[in-house]
């Protein structure tokens, strides 16, 4: 039991400080990209699906995989829950989305979060 409580305090505090990385709501300037943004864009023109990470960076999808792996334990943590995932977990899955919003890794994103709900892993 000890174990379970330090994984889901382990995982809180992940999702917690992943948030800034992807959005940020400033309260001065309003809504902001993070530095994920910056990072290289996964291919220029490529299409993007759940086994073509191998373009020309794949940091931004090995982020999102991160993300995506983070919310698949702090679900399965929830032991059968209707929605175990806290306020940190649902802070990170809305930030991702607005990250992603418009970008060429929207579809990859899209992608990981069904594949996960459709394997049972996560319902993210």
């Amino acid at each position: 039991m000890l174990g379970i409580i330090i994984v889901q305090s382990l995982l809180t505090s992940l999702q917690s400080r992943l948030v800034p990385y992807f959005h940020i709501d400033h309260p001065t300037r309003g809504p902001l990209g993070g530095p994920f943004r910056k990072l290289p864009s996964a291919g220029t023109g490529t299409s993007l699906n759940a086994s073509s990470s191998q373009s020309a960076s794949g940091v931004r999808l090995l982020a999102l995989d991160v993300v995506a792996m983070l919310l698949a334990m702090d679900q399965s943590a929830g032991h059968g829950h209707p929605n175990p995932r806290g306020k940190e977990g649902e802070a990170l899955l809305r930030a991702v989305g607005l990250a992603v919003a418009g970008e060429e890794e929207v579809g990859y994103w899209e992608q990981v979060v069904c594949s996960s709900k459709a394997t049972g892993s996560a319902s993210l």
